[in-house]
């Protein structure tokens, strides 16, 4: 478009210069040289003319079809790199339930008599939980401040630590060994995080698909077990609670599966469904 423009207002111009040729004493020195060479060669002055527009006309498109080329090249690249997460991460997926079998058949093996599930560890885990709790004046006393309208962060934070001390040591006295579940929830979530081609909507999109696979039990042992020191990296956080809590991972769980109602505000930013509009309204933006 650039050269034909050019062109075109170089025709305008000769044009232009035809129209003065009568008064010559309008002509500058640039025009009368330009009009001295159309007289002497008008035919090569033209041809010479045309030849460079249509020159200049196909190096810019050129240039055009290179640029599209080089997009069709980054998007057909970018096309196959998601085809390649999204092929491996669906077969994570694929695997998850053959994880989920190994464990309920560990457990079958390993546990205490009635536990055969992970569901069933999860509600032996409960069932402790209500034990200890009952001797335990100090978190009594928390759950009932934490389960009013509550959010003062210093009580959050003991109930957490007192809540989180029963979980590690019901699992410490069960001895069953699950953690590998809980690595390969771990890794497929950090695998969608750490993809690049795909933007946070098809991200939800894809942790969506995993939540779906996992019951509610299965929700709450990741929920506690991401707090306690079963989860910490090496320097002794718990990164990957922060990593679910940001991303809402627990937002369908239902109320009734927790130890207590009140957890829900272990983790700040997620917008549990159970919450009603003024417990909505305190959630960590």
């Amino acid at each position: 478009m650039i050269p034909m423009l050019f062109g075109i207002l170089f025709c305008v111009y000769l044009i232009v210069l035809y129209q003065k040729e009568s008064h010559s004493w309008l002509l500058g020195s640039f025009d009368t040289f330009i009009y001295s060479q159309m007289k002497r060669n008008f035919g090569d002055l033209i041809s010479g003319t045309i030849g460079i527009l249509f020159m200049l006309t196909a190096t810019f498109f050129l240039f055009v079809t290179m640029a599209e080329q080089r997009q069709q090249t980054f998007e057909a690249r970018v096309d196959n790199e998601r085809s390649r997460y999204e092929s491996t991460y669906f077969n994570m997926l694929a695997m998850l339930d053959n994880v989920i079998t190994s464990v309920d058949a560990n457990l079958k093996e390993s546990a205490p008599n009635g536990i055969d599930t992970i569901n069933a560890y999860y509600r032996c885990i409960k069932k402790k939980y209500e034990i200890d709790k009952k001797a335990n004046t100090e978190i009594l006393e928390l759950i009932d401040e934490l389960s009013k309208d509550d959010t003062c962060t210093i009580r959050i934070q003991k109930l957490k630590e007192a809540t989180v001390d029963i979980f590690e040591h019901v699992v410490d006295d069960l001895r069953c060994n699950v953690g590998y579940f809980y690595r390969y929830i771990y890794n497929a979530i950090m695998y969608v995080e750490g993809i690049k081609v795909i933007d946070e909507t098809k991200k939800k999109q894809y942790l969506n698909i995993l939540k779906a696979q996992l019951s509610d039990e299965a929700l709450a042992l990741l929920m506690y077990d991401a707090m306690s020191k079963f989860a910490q990296n090496k320097e002794g956080f718990n990164k990957f609670q922060d990593v679910l809590d940001r991303l809402n991972f627990f937002e369908n769980i239902q109320e009734s599966v927790l130890l207590e109602r009140c957890h829900y505000k272990f983790y700040p930013k997620t917008h549990f469904r159970f919450l009603n509009t003024d417990e909505l309204k305190k959630v960590h933006k």
